[in-house]
């Protein structure tokens, strides 16, 4: 975020990185191996830290994980090295991470199965915010105003089921409201 030549890409396969604006591209190193062959990377910059990238790893849709797969990685190095982040993650396989507007330290993550996670503390420690009974997509904080959450189910089916939103005004992601 701090830098416009640098660019990650979201893939089932890996996790391509430019670092001169999309000229080159690199695959970066694998953050885990799954034994499917079919591999969800969503990478996440650090809206204020150069350098530092975070990536929430997880399965492709009905392949379900192996134990100790998925999860929160970390690098403070352009995504060279990783470091796991999943202390207090009761479910691993993600689908977004978001970063807090106001507070870089503060994000939350959604759960293809439908779980909120937080934490304060960029990521070291998460916590059970909400279970919200249907696959996720993506997750997102308003960056103005009241900094409000905001998640999109996913849809199989075109077009979607209702609810196409749902929001949460409260600091800990508790409740949630059918937008």
């Amino acid at each position: 975020a701090q830098d416009p030549d640098v660019i990650y890409v979201a893939s089932d396969d890996g996790l391509p990185r430019s670092l001169d604006g999309g000229q080159t591209w690199e695959r970066l190193p694998d953050l885990f191996h799954p034994q499917y062959g079919c591999f969800r990377s969503y990478p996440v910059p650090h809206p204020t830290a150069a350098g530092v990238v975070y990536a929430a790893t997880g399965q492709c849709e009905g392949m379900g994980l192996l134990p100790g797969e998925g999860g929160v990685f970390y690098s403070d190095d352009y995504g060279d090295t990783w470091v796991k982040r999943t202390v207090g993650l009761t479910d691993t396989d993600l689908v977004d991470l978001a970063f807090h507007p106001a507070d870089p330290d503060t994000m939350a993550a959604a759960t293809f199965a439908g779980n909120v996670f937080t934490t304060t503390d960029g990521g070291l420690t998460w916590y059970w915010a909400a279970d919200l009974d249907r696959q996720l997509r993506r997750i997102y904080f308003n960056p103005s105003g009241a900094h409000e959450a905001w998640i999109v189910p996913h849809a199989e089916s075109q077009p979607p089921a209702a609810p196409y939103l749902l929001k949460s005004t409260d600091a800990g992601l508790t409740t949630w409201n059918t937008v």
